[in-house]
């Protein structure tokens, strides 16, 4: 069910990246950012808790948690095209204030040793 919630975001973040003008980019970034992504977050911190709290399979890391870090990420990364010559990155990365759970989660994902070496280690994305 997580994995399905994940696909929501890239019809609506997707074409932020792609928008023909600033202006388009900017109204659907506010759209997106406050109407969209309250409700979305809100979503998954209630299947998180139907799940245990800690992991959205339940029992441990599973994809579903990693592709929720990445997507959550994306977000939150100063830099995200979406996001272009805005000024939004403070809120941006507070995004999970409201929605523990889901922060928990974020912060475990990213504390898994193999995922924190990645991050650590990857390479600048240059963009497609």
């Amino acid at each position: 069910a997580i994995l399905e919630h994940c696909n929501d975001i890239f019809p609506k973040l997707g074409p932020l990246r792609f928008a023909k003008t600033q202006d388009d980019r900017v109204k659907g970034a506010f759209a997106f950012l406050g109407e969209f992504l309250p409700d979305w977050l809100l979503k998954a911190e209630k299947r998180l808790k139907m799940s245990g709290g800690v992991w959205f399979s339940g029992s441990g890391l599973s994809f579903a948690d990693i592709i929720m870090q990445v997507h959550l990420s994306f977000i939150m990364d100063p830099e995200e095209a979406a996001f272009k010559d805005m000024n939004n990155r403070k809120s941006r990365s507070m995004i999970l204030n409201k929605y523990p759970l889901l922060q928990a989660n974020y912060e475990k994902v990213c504390n898994v040793p193999e995922i924190a070496q990645w991050i650590r280690n990857r390479p600048a994305f240059k963009g497609v």
